[in-house]
C-alpha cells in the first residue's frame, strides 16, 4: 500500500474514538495466494491476524477438503461436482495455477492437513458448506478433526445453515459458533441460506455474527453488543471501506487482504 495513501486515510480516522478492529483473513491471505490452500493459510498466520477463515466440504469417499465452491471447476484445472471425487483424485490436481503460475504446485488441503498447521497467535474459522444436509455427517467428522488435533480452543464453527450451527451445538458446545448472513430487510427478513422471515439475533446461542457490508447498520452493531455477539463485516478489500468499518466500531473486518487493515490499525494506534 502506497505509504503516503495510508497516512491520509489513518488522518480520516483521527477525530474518532477508536477501538481495536481484528481481521479475519478471508480462504486465508486470498488475494496474494489462491484461496483456501496452504500457502494462503501459511501466508495469513505469517501475519498475525486474529482469524484465518476456510470453507470446508466433503469427498465422494468421506474427506473433509477446504474449498469453497460446489465444484471444483473455478480453482483447479478439472470440473465436476466436489461430491465426484474421492480424495487421491481431487487432492491430484492442480489448485494453484489459476492464481498464478508460480503456485502451480499447490492443492486442495484436507482440513486434517490445515489443523497439523501451528496457528501460532491466529485462529481458524471453519465455514461448513452444507446446503440441506448434503455431506451427511459433515459436522461429526469435523468436530473428530478437531478434537484429534487437539485444536478446540484454536477453533470456531460458522455457517450460513442454522440446522448446521445447532448440530456443532451438540456435539460441542465448548465451541464458539459464527453464524454468517448476508443481512436483513425490513427488520422482517434476513438473507442466509435463502430468504426467510426473521431477523439476523434469532440464531440462539452464538458467539460471533456475520453481516454483509451493505447492510451492517449502527442499529445492529448496538444491538449485537448488547447481547454480547462480536460483529465481523465481510467483503472489505479497499481501504476506504476499511477505514468506514473501523470507524464504525465493527469487532473484525474480514477480507481478501489483510494485510491492509494490520497496516491501516498499526499506525492508527500508534
Amino acid at each position: 500500500m502506497d505509504f503516503i495513501r495510508l497516512i491520509v486515510l489513518v488522518f480520516m480516522m483521527s477525530s474518532y474514538a477508536i477501538g481495536k478492529t481484528g481481521v479475519v483473513a478471508h480462504r486465508g491471505a486470498s488475494g496474494q495466494a489462491p484461496e483456501n490452500t496452504l500457502s494462503a493459510i501459511r501466508l495469513a498466520i505469517a501475519m498475525n491476524v486474529d482469524f484465518v477463515e476456510i470453507d470446508v466440504q466433503m469427498t465422494k469417499d468421506g474427506h473433509v477438503i477446504a474449498i469453497h465452491d460446489s465444484s471444483v471447476d473455478r480453482t483447479t484445472d478439472s470440473s465436476g461436482p466436489i461430491e465426484d471425487f474421492d480424495l487421491n483424485a481431487v487432492q491430484s490436481l492442480d489448485a494453484g495455477s489459476w492464481f498464478d503460475e508460480k503456485f502451480k504446485n499447490e492443492h486442495v488441503p484436507t482440513l486434517d492437513q490445515i489443523l497439523k498447521l501451528d496457528f501460532k497467535n491466529s485462529k481458524l474459522i471453519i465455514e461448513v458448506k452444507n446446503p440441506k444436509n448434503k455431506f451427511e455427517g459433515i459436522e461429526e467428522k469435523i468436530q473428530q478433526l478437531v478434537e484429534l488435533n487437539k485444536k478446540k480452543s484454536k477453533v470456531v464453527f460458522k455457517s450460513f445453515s442454522r440446522d448446521v450451527l445447532k448440530r456443532f451445538e451438540r456435539l460441542e458446545p465448548g465451541i464458539s459458533r459464527l453464524y454468517v448472513t448476508i443481512g436483513s430487510l425490513f427488520g422482517l427478513f434476513v438473507i442466509d441460506e435463502w430468504l426467510r422471515v426473521g431477523n439476523v439475533f434469532d440464531v440462539k446461542g452464538i458467539q460471533y455474527i456475520q453481516i454483509h457490508k451493505f447492510f451492517l447498520t449502527k442499529s445492529i452493531l448496538k444491538k449485537a453488543k448488547e447481547r454480547k455477539i462480536k460483529v465481523i463485516v465481510w467483503d472489505v478489500h479497499d481501504e476506504k471501506t476499511i477505514v468506514k468499518f473501523i470507524k464504525m466500531g465493527v469487532d473484525f473486518i474480514e477480507t481478501d487482504f489483510p494485510d491492509k487493515v494490520l497496516d491501516i490499525t498499526a499506525i492508527s494506534s500508534s
